[in-house]
C-alpha cells in the first residue's frame, strides 16, 4: 500500500508542476485568438502558481497591452526585464508601446536595447 500511495503523491506532483504551464499556454492561445479577456485570468493564475514565470509575466504583458491597459502592460514587463535582463522581444514590446503613447526617447531606448 506504501509504493501505491507515494505512485499517487507523484502523480500528483507531476500533476501540479504542469498546471502554470497549462494555464499559460490556454491564455496565450486565448490571445492568438482575441479572446484577451479570457487570457488575462488565465495568465494570473499560472503566475499565482509559478511567480517567476517569465513567459506568463510577458504574456500578461500583451494581453494588458490589448485591453489598452498600458500601466498593466508596463508592470508586466518591467518585471520581464527585471527578471531576465536579456530578454529582447520584452525591450520590443516596451518601444512600441511607448511609441504608441508617443513618447519617442523612450521607445527609443527600449528599442535599441532589444
Amino acid at each position: 500500500q506504501a509504493r501505491n500511495s507515494s505512485g499517487t503523491v507523484a502523480a500528483l506532483h507531476r500533476y501540479f508542476e504542469a498546471l502554470p504551464s497549462v494555464y499559460n499556454s490556454a491564455g496565450k492561445r486565448s490571445i492568438e485568438v482575441g479572446e484577451i479577456d479570457e487570457a488575462v485570468p488565465c495568465l494570473l493564475t499560472a503566475l499565482l502558481l509559478e511567480e517567476s514565470s517569465i513567459s506568463a509575466l510577458a504574456n500578461l504583458g500583451a494581453a494588458f497591452f490589448l485591453q489598452g491597459d498600458e500601466s498593466r502592460a508596463l508592470w508586466a514587463y518591467h518585471e520581464v526585464i527585471r527578471q531576465d535582463p536579456r530578454n529582447a522581444p520584452t525591450y520590443h514590446n516596451m518601444g512600441y508601446l511607448y511609441h504608441q503613447k508617443g513618447s519617442y526617447d523612450q521607445a527609443i531606448l527600449y528599442y535599441t536595447s532589444a
